[in-house]
């Protein structure tokens, strides 16, 4: 965050084989690590491949603060989005569709 307080981080997990790795991103306090869960705030992959994956079997996705208590994430729309969540303590969770080309 533009104050330091907070990070948000995007980070990839893969639990096997045979499901998606998903894109996850997480709002940790100034200090604290990522650790082994999930996002805090918001789950995805890419749907089987309908959003287009980076090399890293990630998606495009982009994080930006807007203020301190606010952050915005700009996501693929083709996204299978699992958990998306509005406020986490005092930050307020924005979300934006994007139409991202397919590599493909």
């Amino acid at each position: 965050s533009p104050d330091g307080r907070q990070s948000a981080v995007s980070f990839v997990r893969s639990i096997g084989a045979a499901t998606d790795c998903s894109t996850q991103v997480s709002i940790l306090r100034h200090g604290t690590s990522l650790g082994d869960g999930a996002g805090n705030i918001f789950v995805g992959d890419s749907d089987h491949g309908r959003a287009a994956e980076l090399k890293d079997h990630s998606y495009w996705m982009k994080l930006s603060w807007s203020s301190p208590t606010e952050l915005l994430i700009q996501y693929d729309q083709r996204v299978r989005v699992f958990k998306k969540v509005d406020k986490c303590e005092s930050i307020s969770i924005r979300y934006d569709l994007i139409e991202v080309p397919s590599t493909k």
